[in-house]
């Protein structure tokens, strides 16, 4: 089955003149579209997080009251989800952008990123939902530096519908320290 994502897009920028609130732009993509509809270019939202919370549950309403505030950030949120919602291949794909002048924002736990209308359900961990926090990159856009050394470690990651979806295998590993062949020959220059 193939899968289609309505796609949620927001990137935090800092407002100089007001420490914690910040610009954030919200584009929304419909599956399917070519391209994005620009909900916003600079609705105000803040995020104000005490970082002495050990409490998942006031970070979680904390984080998202504060980035669903904005009434732009409220309506681009319900429009992805019932759009996702209008078909069974469909899934609500939330991604989070820092701009390089909020650097602060890089120690969010944006996995805690919940929706308010929905009992705060977290949007990294929902049902039929995904979020991905991505940033730019650092260098600029040229070709790949080559590896000075060899890839030291492969990582595998699955989000499987249901656990019977899943397939337990196991790779035949002799010690913590050894690598099976297969990464030995992904891993050949």
């Amino acid at each position: 089955m193939h899968i289609a994502y309505s796609t949620l897009e927001m990137e935090f920028s800092a407002k100089p003149d007001t420490p914690g609130t910040y610009s954030l732009r919200i584009e929304l993509r419909a599956p399917g579209a070519e391209s994005a509809e620009l909900i916003s270019d600079g609705t105000a939202c803040t995020v104000r997080l005490d970082p002495t919370t050990f409490s998942a549950r006031t970070y979680t309403h904390d984080l998202s009251d504060g980035v669903f505030a904005a009434r732009l950030a409220q309506e681009a949120l319900v429009r992805a989800r019932a759009l996702a919602e209008a078909d069974p291949g469909y899934m609500l794909c939330v991604r989070v952008a820092v701009a390089a002048n909020a650097p602060e924002l890089n120690d969010v736990r944006w996995e805690m990123l919940a929706d308010p209308r929905h009992n705060y359900e977290l949007l990294a961990r929902g049902r039929n939902s995904s979020l991905a926090r991505y940033c730019p990159p650092r260098y600029g856009t040229g070709p790949p530096e080559p590896l000075a050394s060899r890839l030291r470690s492969v990582a595998l990651v699955a989000n499987p519908a249901t656990r019977s979806a899943c397939r337990r295998s196991t790779l035949p590993v002799k010690s913590p320290f050894s690598t099976p062949a297969w990464t030995r020959r992904a891993s050949a220059p």
